[in-house]
């Protein structure tokens, strides 16, 4: 063959310059094109460059004849390899190393034989996005490279194996390069090497990397195959055609009008955004059955209609569903796409598979094996639909509601039951043991490989661990094999539900919940009556006004207790306690439970309205009050500045009194708008009592600040834990009650040691101290501030150690159905607020359990389900509310105990605690994803210049968003500029939250709205949310600058518009992701930016992404 010569330098430059077209047919030349752009200096070159024209323009003909496009997922595959994709940077890559002793030379011939068999081994791809295939006849480079380590130590042998490990098995093969197939070979003895083997996927798939394996072992045996492989060129022909057809009209369609109703990816909880994880790194972990096992499991599939490849969908989709993805999800599946158009199509190497979503659907009313059918009858309705792949519904779902929405992570693929020779994967382990294997695959999360081998099962899965909590996918995996195992029982397969709870956490939540402790017989009043009589010139309550001893109090509170005994006063009969703040509150608590009735607290304050229901509704016939009140019950006016009328009855417990009497009854908001009342007994209250004195060491000394109102139920400890141990009870004055600065002086008289409140009001408490001059006196006496019924900011802990060094900080949590608390959690140094404060462990007598409330089962670590109390501690029910309590309160015949279900929202720590998450009706859903708000303001309260963050849902014309309401922290106020920007928040959140849990606007304020009990209130806050404005690009009708014109003509090409408005956006001109990369690209390599695809909600328009470009650029 002669040389290709080379036209004159330019020529070809000049000819395209002019708009014109040259080709060459034998030996003519063609020049097409204006005629007046053809002169004759150009006439004239052109001929005397016609030889070398001729020739370059044959070979490239030639070469190009060798050019085809990409499948789909090939196209995915060469984009993902790119870091604009979020969890991209990777190949589609599969490692694996081997154990045996070859002879390499004969190993490295084969390979190059197998190589030249198959068109796909001797690809390259282009820079423009086409495959390259060599001629058979055309020489590939192929060489086994050789690593000899037989002159080390054992240990340095394994030193450096795991060294080789880490540089090949994430590595991404030169595209240029052919094959996109790597083998090494480690010599660690003459008769023992290890064999590392590389194959990326835009060559080959599952099934061919069998094949391929099969093929590679049968050559070194001297078996080569003889026979021509199908070429790829053909199938890509095949497959185009096949898009033209009516099976691919009839595919678009069926999907099309699912869209809007197909479910989002399963929603594990992670650690980190996706988009902030940069390089994923796949760790592999594997499921075996071995033969015996696996058939005896294929026997109870076949019987039930099932396929084995249905059976391990189904049972992975269960397992999904135990770690937090819900009921309704969509996964990934890839289908082999292997047409008829060639003898030996079904023995050849290549990227013979395309992706197919599939819509898992669970219901746990029905049996598993009813479960498994429907997803295996979905399964079959969506292969008959296959001609529109699952890239195609994903890339019209990001078209039509944004790139997070079209993430389809999770893949499930199974390459059981290939029809060709028996093929599985025996194959993988024909040249020896597979020691180690895994693959990648970009923009996946969790990637399942399931496939035969010597007669049993192997499950590969390769997940980004880094993206998942700490050890959330061993413990899948674990509960994976669990569920294939549990299910080798035919009884198992009639199962609605399955614990796969590994047994590491069940020991753990099992040693946390061993609380119990034998019973007490005593009733409340009894540790006050004992500590009057012993100590009665002791301090019980002390005000700025006056002091009242333990004797006088008692004096007081038997005159109450004598007059409801006078008046007939009955066990479980509520007393209504209508009053203001002072001495009086505690004297008729104490006069009510001494008389052997309970006390209903009703804040004088409150309007008559919802007084009266209150009143009436606890048929309430007594009352004790110090304040003027309008009432049709009797009543006893209280006044402790004046001396006590001598007691005109015997007060002495009565001898069928009982601790499951009741103690109080306190209402709080209901569902209905109407209060409910929560009944609480003596025996519940003693417990919890007990426990915080023994814990806290609570003695005579100690001094409570009565902060909180009494008919809020953290007042319970104040007064009974106080008064059981001989403290004393320090009360602001009823008009100074929110008054920081009357707080402060108050525990500088009195001494105060306990402090007992919500965080908001220890966050005053903290604020008032910092700016006091002589708050280190005042404070001098505080030892244990115990913080419980809100989220505790995570910095407050460190600014009140800041303030006080020697404080011991508690968080305590429970509803009131609970009795005050069921469960705290010692505030130590490492609560540095870097992340949210754990709820905790349950107290004694009590118990915790985070539950899936629809089917009843324990939640793994880290995946979020309602907390769920059982104990001592429980409340009776609701007053006269038999259907609300028998909704609430409820038998479990697994736990065997009374369950309380609490409403709040919470997931078990590998440490054995609960950290709280938010309330059931605090969950938002937007665009598909469950966000808990607790999780958003935990991340936003760490943010420095954010001192409280509370998120709430906005209802909007395209769908629910977020709107965060925000504090500002020490240096900043609402309205001042030392205040977070909004772009600096989002930037802080995007490196722990996935997009769709960034909020939509946010807005700052001085405070934030408080309720009574001073928790914050969110009914006010979304009410705040409507007037709230999303984040926006500033807008205009025409490019602005040379930089939008620029912008305005790459998105014009790439989306082959002729008109693109400049502030319209990216999704609304009918971009979709790929659309978007190429956008992305063209920015990086024309200003030398990058916009990682996760930012371009940031840049929906085209002015917005040149505003970005100037910001980066400067």
């Amino acid at each position: 063959m002669s040389p290709i010569q080379a036209p004159a330098p330019g020529l070809l430059e000049e000819i395209e310059s002019r708009g014109l077209r040259i080709t060459a047919t034998g030996s003519d030349l063609r020049l097409q094109g204006p005629r007046e752009r053809m002169d004759p200096e150009l006439i004239g070159r052109i001929k005397a460059n016609k030889a070398a024209l001729i020739s370059h323009l044959a070979a490239v003909a030639e070469a190009e004849e060798r050019r085809f496009p990409l499948t789909q997922l090939q196209r995915v595959y060469l984009l993902g390899r790119d870091d604009i994709f979020e969890m991209g940077n990777v190949a589609n890559h599969v490692y694996q190393e081997l154990e045996g002793h070859w002879d390499l030379d004969r190993l490295e011939t084969a390979l190059a034989a197998v190589v030249r068999r198959h068109g796909m081994l001797r690809t390259t791809f282009t820079a423009d996005g086409q495959i390259e295939e060599k001629k058979a006849s055309s020489r590939v480079h192929v060489q086994i490279a050789r690593h000899d380590l037989r002159n080390l130590a054992e240990k340095e042998q394994q030193r450096r194996l795991l060294q080789l490990r880490d540089e090949l098995s994430h590595r991404k093969l030169p595209l240029d390069r052919a094959p996109l197939i790597a083998a090494d070979v480690t010599i660690l003895a003459d008769d023992r090497m290890v064999l590392h083997i590389s194959n990326d996927g835009l060559v080959m798939d599952g099934i061919s990397a069998m094949l391929f394996m099969r093929e590679w072992w049968d050559t070194y045996n001297g078996e080569p195959t003889e026979h021509e492989a199908a070429p790829f060129e053909a199938y890509i022909k095949a497959v185009e055609t096949a898009r033209t057809r009516p099976p691919a009209e009839r595919s678009r369609a069926y999907w099309y009008e699912r869209l809007d109703d197909l479910p989002a990816h399963p929603d594990l909880p992670l650690r980190t955004s996706p988009a902030e994880l940069g390089t994923p790194t796949f760790v592999p972990r594997t499921v075996r059955l071995d033969e015996a096992s696996w058939k005896r499991l294929k026997a109870h599939a076949v019987q039930r209609g099932l396929t084995p490849s249905g059976l391990l969908l189904a049972a992975y989709a269960e397992t999904l569903a135990a770690w937090g993805a819900g009921s309704h999800f969509t996964v990934t599946t890839t289908v082999a796409d292997r047409p008829p158009i060639h003898p030996h199509i079904l023995d050849t190497i290549g990227a013979f598979s395309d992706t197919l979503l599939v819509e898992i659907a669970l219901d746990h009313e029905l049996a598993f094996a009813d479960r498994a059918q429907a997803i295996q009858a979905r399964l079959r309705r969506d292969l008959d639909h296959r001609h529109f792949s699952g890239i195609e519904v994903m890339r019209e779902i990001g078209r039509r509601y944004g790139p997070v929405q079209a993430r389809m992570p999770f893949t499930f693929n199974s390459a059981i039951g290939y029809p060709y020779k028996d093929l599985d994967g025996s194959a993988f382990e024909l040249f020896g043991p597979r020691v180690h294997t895994v693959s990648q695959t970009p923009q996946v999360w969790v990637n399942v490989f399931a496939f035969e081998q010597h007669g049993g099962l192997v499950v590969q899965i390769d997940g980004v661990d880094d993206l998942f909590p700490e050890n959330l996918l061993a413990d899948l995996v674990q509960g994976y094999e669990t569920l294939l195992r549990r299910l080798l029982d035919a009884d198992a397969w009639a199962a609605t539900t399955f614990d796969l709870l590994p047994p590491a956490q069940r020991a753990r939540r099992a040693e946390a919940n061993a609380t119990a402790v034998e019973p007490s017989d005593e009733m409340l009043p009894d540790a006050f009556l004992a500590q009057a009589e012993r100590t009665p010139d002791a301090p019980a309550i002390i005000t700025s006004r006056q002091t009242l001893t333990y004797g006088e109090l008692l004096a007081h509170a038997r005159h109450g207790a004598a007059w409801l005994r006078q008046r007939g006063v009955e066990r479980d009969e509520l007393v209504g306690l209508v009053m203001t703040r002072g001495p009086e509150q505690i004297i008729g608590i104490l006069a009510t439970v001494m008389a052997g009735a309970a006390y209903l607290p009703v804040d004088a304050a409150l309007p008559e309205q919802r007084r009266t229901y209150m009143l009436q509704d606890g048929r309430v016939r007594l009352v004790l009050t110090n304040a003027t009140t309008t009432t049709t019950a009797e009543t006893l006016t209280l006044d402790a500045s004046q001396p006590p009328p001598p007691a005109e009855a015997d007060v002495e417990r009565q001898p069928d009194r009982s601790p499951d009497d009741l103690a109080y009854v306190l209402y709080t908001s209901g569902t209905t708008g109407d209060p409910k009342g929560v009944m609480v007994s003596h025996r519940s209250v003693v417990n919890v009592v007990t426990d915080c004195n023994t814990r806290f060491q609570i003695g005579p000394d100690d001094r409570f600040f009565g902060i909180s109102a009494f008919n809020f139920d953290l007042s319970v400890y104040d007064v009974f834990g106080a008064l059981s141990a001989g403290a004393a009870i320090v009360l602001p004055d009823h008009d100074r009650a929110i008054d920081a600065s009357h707080w402060l002086e108050l525990c500088g008289k009195a001494g105060v040691t306990v402090w007992n409140s919500v965080p908001a009001i220890v966050s005053l408490l903290h604020d008032q101290a910092v700016t006091s001059d002589d708050s280190g006196p005042r404070l001098a006496s505080l030892r244990l501030i115990m913080m419980s019924g809100d989220r505790i900011p995570p910095a407050l802990p460190a600014a009140l150690r800041a303030l006080k060094g020697d404080l011991t900080l508690v968080s305590l949590g429970g509803p009131t159905e609970t009795t005050i608390w069921n469960i705290l959690h010692p505030i130590g140094p490492e609560d540095d607020g870097s992340a949210s404060i754990p709820y905790g462990r349950p107290n004694t007598g009590n118990r915790a359990y985070v539950l899936d409330p629809q089917r009843g089962q324990n939640m793994p670590d880290w995946v979020t389900g309602e907390i769920y109390a059982a104990g001592v501690g429980l409340a009776r029910g609701y007053w006269r509310d038999e259907a609300r309590t028998a909704e609430r309160f409820t038998w479990d015949d697994r736990l065997n105990e009374r369950l309380y279900r609490t409403g709040d929202l919470g997931r078990h720590l590998p440490s054995g605690e609960i950290e709280i998450v938010g309330r059931a009706d605090h969950q938002i859903k937007v665009n598909g994803h469950r966000i808990e708000a607790g999780e958003v303001e935990t991340r936003l309260a760490a943010i420095e210049g954010v001192h409280q963050a509370v998120v709430v849902r906005q209802e909007a014309s395209r769908g629910d968003r977020l709107v965060a309401h925000l504090t500002a922290g020490a240096g900043g106020t609402a309205g001042t500029a030392e205040r977070p920007s909004d772009s600096d928040l989002t930037k802080a959140l995007r490196l722990h939250l996935p997009d769709y849990m960034i909020p939509s606007a946010y807005v700052w304020h001085e405070d934030l709205p408080l309720t009574r009990n001073g928790k914050v209130d969110r009914g006010r806050l979304i009410t705040t949310a409507s007037a709230a404005a999303p984040v926006t690009a500033a807008g205009g009708d025409a490019p602005s600058s040379d930089l939008e014109k620029q912008i305005t003509a790459l998105w014009a090409t790439v989306l082959e518009r002729a008109d693109v408005p400049p502030d319209l956006p990216f999704g609304d001109l009918g971009g979709d992701s790929i659309a978007a990369a190429t956008i992305a690209t063209g920015v990086r390599k024309r200003y030398g930016i990058t916009i990682p695809l996760h930012r371009l909600p940031e840049v929906a328009t085209v002015r917005a992404m040149a505003s970005y470009i100037e910001r980066e650029g400067a």
